[in-house]
């Protein structure tokens, strides 16, 4: 599975995110990164959801939903 900018953001937090961004040549527009912020913590909580209910290790949605959040 590719990872997007958004996975990116749980996975590593938001100073990775934004050394990522600075070199993407392609211009974005300046909602860009509220919906990015958005949809990372949206997600991050809901993927924490899913692991839980199937009885899955939850400790690295945990701290996914911490890089969001921070």
């Amino acid at each position: 599975r590719q990872m997007c900018i958004r996975d990116r953001v749980t996975w590593r937090g938001w100073e990775f995110t934004e050394e990522v961004l600075k070199h993407y040549h392609l211009p974005l527009d300046r909602e860009f990164r509220e919906r990015l912020r958005f949809m990372a913590r949206f997600l991050s909580v809901i993927w924490l959801g899913e692991a839980h209910e199937q009885g899955n290790d939850v400790t690295k949605h945990i701290e996914w939903v911490r890089n969001a959040s921070t």
